[in-house]
């Protein structure tokens, strides 16, 4: 034979570049797998209700309102002040409004696209944490396939985008063990988390902390606030955008409900915050006539 057989006897540096080709292979493989999957039919079906139906309302509000009004940063929802989630997926929305218009397609494109993105996030993740690449190839078409994901990546919701931000701050945070500069990433992750869903950052965070708390190697000499630096940083370079809006938005909103004594009505349908209500009226299990007249009415 005139060639090498087994990659051992090839080169290192030639190794390395073939080893780097099948990583980007996998990689671009398992995104058109995952676009394929969630973009398929997007908008065949009408809005859910409640969450699907508040999430676009609201995004129109802010693609509709002149830029100067910051409707971008401080939501409504039927004209009324919206204080139940960060304004970065309505935003999201609300920008592909402008792009292809104003129907279920554009209202669930930035979701999917998210969720999409998380599929080679968790294969990156797998090859942070396993010796081989087959465990990381087998999680990651795992949970490409998982009916929770698929169902709730494709919805006008914050579910997928909360997995993909997840994702992000995970593998940052797996890879900041080896390079402190990865944890940069860990935060903008976890801002981004704080700026979809709010609270639930502040636990996931809570973890990623923990968990570069208990497995970072310290350097000799070094610690622990010395290595975190780069994710407090980041944390706070893009958790302003966050606090600034809960300052300004959030936190008044509350203290008017509880000043005026009408706590329950922050929890009104107007906020799309009526938990107990989907919970009792079965809401959200079926199409309705609020999203179907969100899209039957684009114009007004």
């Amino acid at each position: 034979m005139t060639r090498p057989t087994f990659a051992w006897n090839l080169p290192r540096n030639q190794a390395r570049r073939i080893e780097r080709r099948m990583e980007w292979l996998w990689i671009l493989g398992l995104l058109l797998a995952a676009l394929i999957l969630f973009l398929t039919n997007l908008g065949g079906l009408p809005l859910r209700d409640w969450d699907e139906g508040t999430v676009a309302q609201v995004a129109k509000e802010i693609w509709r309102a002149p830029p100067e009004s910051q409707r971008w940063l401080f939501p409504t929802l039927w004209e009324s002040p919206y204080l139940n989630k960060p304004p970065l997926i309505h935003g999201l929305i609300a920008l592909a409004y402008s792009l292809g218009g104003v129907n279920e397609w554009t209202a669930r494109f930035p979701g999917a696209i998210l969720t999409a993105i998380s599929v080679p996030l968790l294969y990156g993740i797998g090859r942070e944490i396993f010796p081989y690449r087959r465990p990381a190839i087998f999680s990651a078409l795992i949970y490409l396939t998982l009916l929770p994901v698929v169902r709730h990546g494709r919805l006008a919701m914050l579910d997928g985008s909360v997995l993909c931000f997840a994702m992000l701050m995970i593998w940052c945070a797996s890879a900041s063990r080896r390079d402190l500069r990865w944890s940069l990433g860990a935060g903008i992750g976890f801002g981004l988390i704080c700026l979809t869903k709010g609270m639930i950052g502040l636990l996931l965070g809570t973890v990623a902390l923990a968990f570069l708390a208990w497995d970072t190697p310290l350097p000799r000499g070094g610690t622990t606030i010395k290595n975190l630096s780069g994710l407090a940083l980041s944390i706070s370079l893009y958790s302003g955008f966050g606090a600034k809006w809960t300052s300004m938005a959030l936190l008044p909103g509350i203290t008017s409900c509880l000043y005026s004594g009408h706590f329950p009505g922050c929890f009104s349908p107007s906020t799309g915050s009526d938990l107990p209500g989907k919970i009792a009226t079965g809401a959200g299990q079926s199409s309705s006539s609020f999203g179907a007249g969100f899209i039957s009415l684009p114009s007004l």
